[in-house]
């Protein structure tokens, strides 16, 4: 009810719910109030721009209990994923890194905590693995597209962790 008064009084107000349809069904809806103004500046009424989101909310859903059986897959198999994305070529120290919650783990990070960098992960290479694992890198970002590289890492802890890494560079 605040909301409807919050319309009448000249403000704009959206908000997402729930509906039973006629047959029974329950469903979702995104609702945008907006303030009709007269002439003068006063509200006179609103309109009520709906859609129904039902489909939409179902992908969420969907797309959530995926990624979540992905995210329990990679913790007990203990092997992760990241994503470059490209945004200055052949350099990939100023792009962006998307790196799994169980990549994080793997290389002695917090995934609530730390911010994966393309600098942070190449800091994390043995410093005598890291030569191979660039030339890598770069081969795959210079058009042989696909890679594969053993090396180990050296953790803030000073432990070693031993990583097969292979990926594969889409344009």
């Amino acid at each position: 009810l605040e909301s409807f008064h919050k319309v009448l009084r000249g403000k704009q107000i959206a908000s997402i719910g729930n509906i039973r349809s006629h047959d029974g069904r329950n469903g979702h809806f995104f609702a945008n109030y907006v303030p009709d103004h007269g002439p003068d500046g006063t509200v006179r009424g609103y309109y009520v721009l709906s859609q129904d989101i039902t489909e939409m909310k179902r992908v969420e859903d969907e797309l959530r209990r995926s990624e979540d059986c992905l995210n329990l897959a990679q913790r007990i198999a203990h092997i992760g994923n990241f994503e470059i994305t490209l945004l200055v070529a052949d350099h990939y120290f100023d792009d962006e890194l998307n790196w799994s919650g169980e990549t994080c783990r793997i290389f002695g990070l917090d995934p609530e905590r730390d911010t994966a960098t393309p600098e942070l992960l190449i800091s994390l290479i043995h410093p005598d693995d890291k030569d191979k694992t660039i030339t890598a890198y770069d081969k795959a970002m210079a058009g042989e597209g696909k890679y594969s590289c053993d090396y180990r890492l050296l953790l803030a802890n000073g432990e070693i962790r031993h990583a097969y890494e292979r990926g594969e560079v889409a344009f």
